[in-house]
């Protein structure tokens, strides 16, 4: 059986300028759920742990926090599978290429791309769907064509589900109909 945690809108470096001098505890809060999240997998036993888009604030989150958030990825207990979402989509200046980031260690995956990623030791088939800008009315799941050389398929996607959600944005829409297939 596969057994993986999932999780996404973490937004470190949120800046929260509305809480005043609670700002500060409100970055720190982000972080120390990254590293709940990390725990949890560790306590679950999971075969690898999904951010479904905006770990990240931005792209512009700070030098330290970069750093911060590498140093807890190198303590996961499973591979971590990542893509950008909205407010860290990727592209030429993503915080995913920065030199902070890239400490993170081999455990932790940035897909790039959307392409399906097949990983024999679990069996699975990733279907990733990065956002490589902050608004797109297109679905990031259009693309995908089912493999079928794997037990498991998983699409990791980050967006709006404006046939489920009443008032949703048509941000990234992903509509029912896509999903199901």
């Amino acid at each position: 059986m596969l057994r993986f945690l999932h999780t996404a809108d973490l937004q470190i470096g949120m800046t929260a300028p509305g809480v005043g001098p609670m700002a500060r505890r409100v970055q720190d809060a982000r972080v120390e759920s990254l590293e709940r999240v990390l725990a949890l997998g560790r306590d679950k036993n999971a075969d690898f742990i999904i951010v479904a888009g905006d770990l990240f604030e931005h792209n512009r989150v700070s030098a330290s926090l970069v750093e911060r958030t590498a140093a807890l990825l190198r303590t996961a207990p499973a591979p971590v599978f990542i893509i950008a979402g909205n407010h860290d989509y990727y592209g030429p200046d993503s915080v995913y290429n920065r030199e902070e980031f890239r400490r993170s260690g081999d455990n932790t995956i940035v897909f790039s791309e959307r392409r399906p990623v097949t990983f024999n030791n679990f069996d699975v088939t990733i279907y990733p769907c990065p956002c490589f800008e902050t608004r797109s009315p297109e679905s990031p799941v259009t693309w995908i064509q089912k493999q079928v050389d794997t037990t498991y398929h998983v699409c990791i996607a980050h967006g709006n589900l404006p046939d489920r959600i009443a008032g949703s944005d048509n941000d990234y829409p992903m509509r029912d109909e896509e999903l199901r297939r």
